[in-house]
């Protein structure tokens, strides 16, 4: 059996290989990152074949292990990029004078109080794509939402803090 399941996994693999990166590049957004995603699950499942008992549904296993996996390496690819940002931000803050980051802070605290009033979702959404820099396509990848539903929210927290923001300054 555990034979069986490795030669399934194989053939898999090998007859589908532009497929599977094909799925995990519309995933990650990148053909190395894609074969990558793809090498590994294949590596992992090979490994651990003797896990797999149901080989009925292994091509449909196999895509969302690969599914999975990408969405992981986009996860771990934001991780990286935040880490990234707040070392160029301590650089910033080093060349700033003190003025510069009292007004900064002001702001900024003006602005976490506003979006304090906004939806959960709209707020998480509002803060990786103006806070930390994500692009639409990126936030509406690892939220499993449409980049239509990125727009709107965006829209939408704007609006509100506009006005928030509006009735603190008077």
């Amino acid at each position: 059996m555990k034979k069986d399941v490795k030669q399934r996994i194989d053939e898999i693999f090998i007859n589908d290989l532009n497929l599977l990166c094909y799925c995990a590049e519309r995933i990650v957004g990148d053909k190395e990152d894609a074969r990558d995603v793809v090498s590994d699950v294949y590596l992992n499942l090979t490994e651990n074949s003797e896990n797999i008992h149901n080989t009925k549904a292994l091509k449909a296993y196999i895509c969302r292990c690969i599914h999975n996996k990408g969405v992981n390496c986009l996860k771990h690819r934001i991780t990286e990029k935040n880490v990234n940002e707040d070392l160029d931000f301590c650089h910033q803050v080093d060349d700033l004078d003190p003025e510069s980051i009292l007004i900064s802070k002001e702001t900024m605290n003006k602005l976490e109080q506003s979006m304090e009033h906004l939806p959960l979702k709209c707020k998480k959404i509002f803060s990786l794509v103006k806070l930390e820099g994500f692009s639409y396509q990126e936030v509406a990848k690892v939220m499993n939402i449409s980049v239509n539903t990125v727009h709107t929210q965006i829209a939408i927290a704007m609006k509100k803090l506009r006005q928030s923001l509006g009735k603190q300054d008077k």
